[in-house]
């Protein structure tokens, strides 16, 4: 308790450092700033760093994604959402917490991830569960929903298909963060060509329904 950790410190998982005789309704995390008497802390009765939130009494202490209890650590993202209800897209991701929720992945896309979304992410890898693709494929930050080649694992936004086929366009630099289009060929334009002076018809002086006349002949 004398020992202050460094910012870098590692935070252990709530679930495997507190220790409830039965497991409490209330959720609750590991909170380092945790001090004997300060609200929520204590709350296992063994160590001081585990606290309640979320709650009832605790409803003012704001949960982290850490409060939510996977028995195994999910792929998709998730975070303590306290606006959440039952039916809501996401929410009672951990089975246990209706505050629980996942987000930003298939089929959460429509859910965005706050900045405290468990686990840090993305972490810049296309992941593809059944094997490779024929497609070659990168991380692209600029993706976004219905980009040519983006979504291409189906669970990463971010992860574009590149290089070949109707995906040819598309660089698989990682330097390269947009479809490349190839430019416009441009022919010169010609300059207008010098017109020459078209002599001016005469306009015949004579009036409508006048008729010709030919000169009468000569008489000797």
């Amino acid at each position: 308790m004398g020992v202050a950790c460094p910012n870098n410190a590692i935070v252990p998982s709530a679930r495997r450092v507190c220790s409830f005789s039965n497991p409490p309704v209330t959720p609750y995390f590991w909170d380092k700033r945790c001090r004997m008497g300060m609200k929520g802390c204590f709350a296992d009765g063994q160590h001081v760093g585990c606290r309640f939130c979320g709650l009832g009494i605790y409803s003012d202490i704001a949960c982290p994604a850490s409060a939510c209890n996977f028995s195994h650590e999910p792929w998709h993202p998730y975070y303590w959402d306290d606006f959440c209800q039952w039916g809501m897209l996401g929410c009672n991701a951990d089975g246990i917490h209706i505050q629980c929720r996942f987000c930003d992945k298939v089929p959460f896309q429509s859910v965005p991830c706050p900045v405290k979304a468990r686990p840090s992410y993305p972490d810049g890898e296309c992941w593809f569960p059944a094997g490779e693709p024929f497609h070659g494929h990168r991380w692209d930050s600029g993706c976004k929903w219905g980009l040519l080649g983006c979504w291409a694992d189906g669970v990463n936004p971010q992860c574009r298909f590149c290089g070949s086929g109707i995906y040819a366009n598309i660089s698989c630099s990682e330097m390269q963060s947009t479809t490349l289009i190839p430019e416009p060929e441009t022919t010169e334009i010609p300059e207008p060509m010098k017109t020459t002076e078209i002599p001016k018809l005469i306009e015949s002086t004579s009036k409508p329904g006048s008729e010709h006349r030919s000169p009468a002949p000569f008489l000797p």
